[in-house]
């Protein structure tokens, strides 16, 4: 009897082991809602920076910059990532969070990292590869492409960020939120009304 239950205990403590672990989702989000009225982002961002102690923020910008002028952003608040988009009229192109170590050069050099990553995972073929390759093209030639960026800072450091041109909002997570355990996924320049996709039926130009 003591065998048999032997028997039917490592028989479950085996299929523990070997059972695929489940992914849990992030539970906080930086950045707005899917359809989500910008005006009321916009709104609950500014709410978002009241409070004290250090915490996550994503800086969403009114147009895309050069990865030299985030600096004179963000200030000496600490970066985390750059997101990266590269504008192309009526072309759906992939955002890119590239994570920095914080200083200039980081920053400087997230431009790279993000081209080499659309080209290690180009497509096959067609129209996704021909974007992937422009879009890869003009990172490395230096574009204004960045469109955000996280960054870890006090309420007052970021309630500072907002108030500078070219800020368009500053959405900060609540103290207790830790890195890694929250989406992000900032409001783009050209979403006016409600963020969502643009249309993406124009011609891809050549790289």
């Amino acid at each position: 009897m003591q065998g048999g239950l032997v028997a039917v205990l490592l028989i479950v403590l085996g299929w523990a082991a070997v059972r695929p672990v489940a992914v849990v989702p992030p539970t906080d989000r930086l950045g707005p809602e899917p359809n989500e009225p910008v005006a009321d982002y916009l709104a609950r961002s500014a709410e978002s920076l009241d409070g004290t102690g250090p915490r996550w923020a994503l800086v969403s910008l009114t147009t895309e910059i050069r990865p030299a002028e985030v600096a004179a952003t963000t200030g000496a608040v600490r970066v985390s990532e750059v997101a990266y988009r590269v504008p192309i009229p009526r072309v759906q192109t992939r955002l890119l969070l590239v994570a920095v170590p914080g200083e200039p050069p980081g920053v400087a050099d997230s431009a790279a990292v993000a081209a080499d990553r659309l080209l290690t995972e180009l497509p096959a073929s067609g129209r996704q590869r021909d974007v992937a390759t422009v879009s890869a093209a003009r990172l490395r030639a230096g574009c204004a492409c960045v469109v955000a960026v996280l960054v870890r800072g006090e309420p007052t450091q970021l309630r500072a960020i907002a108030a500078r041109p070219g800020v368009r909002a500053v959405q900060a997570l609540p103290a207790d939120a830790e890195f890694g355990w929250f989406a992000v996924d900032p409001l783009l320049p050209e979403q006016l009304d409600r963020a969502g996709p643009g249309s993406d039926d124009g011609p891809v130009p050549p790289a």
